[in-house]
């Protein structure tokens, strides 16, 4: 069937239908129909009762279909982080969770380059996130899937996001948090040191080089020490 997704056991490239079974995601399109194996880490939407959840289990990419849970109806908690939501007829993925929810709806106008949160559940994080300092993921959106973006680059040396809406700020983006009067809204704004895709505070960098920085200084002073009561 055209514009469809499978998974297949990768041994026989048998089609899998058992409700709980795990193995490659293919998606089939056109006319005649062709299938492309999929191959990044991420959600990959068809309805409210058919998604499509590919993780990396250490041994490579394991792709299972599943449902959105009917309690998923807002992003209303910090356990929802990470999970898609279905509220009326729109469906979309909860970023983050503070005081509010942050959602993006993954409709064709919601797409483009995104944070997302790391939720403490460990079998939550759908896109990764297990190292202790990483907090945040890069996930690009389009439509109706939701896909690790491992290999992000704005040729800077950090990356940098909106606090309110969870999106990834470009080099050349006109989006920019700016008070009329004071400027730049710097406390509006995440800067984050990424390794693909997966993201730490800026300030964990800095808290590391000035610890390294400490620790070359006070082996210096020692160096000195012992040259003058030579």
């Amino acid at each position: 069937i055209s514009n469809s997704y499978y998974v297949v056991d990768s041994s026989n490239y048998k089609v899998l239908t058992d409700a709980n079974a795990t193995g490659d995601l293919f998606y089939c399109s056109g006319d005649p129909v062709a299938c492309k194996g999929i191959s990044d880490i991420g959600y990959y939407v068809v309805d409210k009762d058919s998604v499509y959840t590919c993780q990396d289990n250490g041994e490579g990419l394991s792709c299972q279909r599943g449902k959105i849970p009917d309690t998923n109806t807002a992003c209303d908690g910090v356990d929802k982080i990470g999970q898609l939501i279905k509220n009326g007829e729109t469906i979309s993925l909860c970023l983050n969770y503070e005081t509010e929810g942050t959602v993006v709806d993954l409709t064709v106008g919601s797409s483009g380059n995104y944070l997302l949160h790391k939720n403490a559940d460990p079998s939550l994080n759908v896109i990764g996130m297990t190292g202790s300092n990483q907090e945040y993921a890069i996930i690009t959106v389009k439509d109706k899937v939701v896909k690790l973006h491992s290999t992000y680059s704005n040729g800077l040396k950090y990356v940098y996001g909106e606090k309110k809406t969870y999106r990834v700020m470009e080099r050349d983006s006109k989006t920019c948090p700016v008070d009329p009067t004071t400027g730049l809204k710097e406390a509006e704004i995440l800067e984050l040191s990424c390794t693909n895709g997966l993201c730490k505070n800026s300030s964990i960098d800095l808290k590391l080089s000035v610890a390294t920085a400490g620790m070359f200084f006070f082996f210096f002073l020692v160096s000195l020490l012992v040259l003058t009561t030579r």
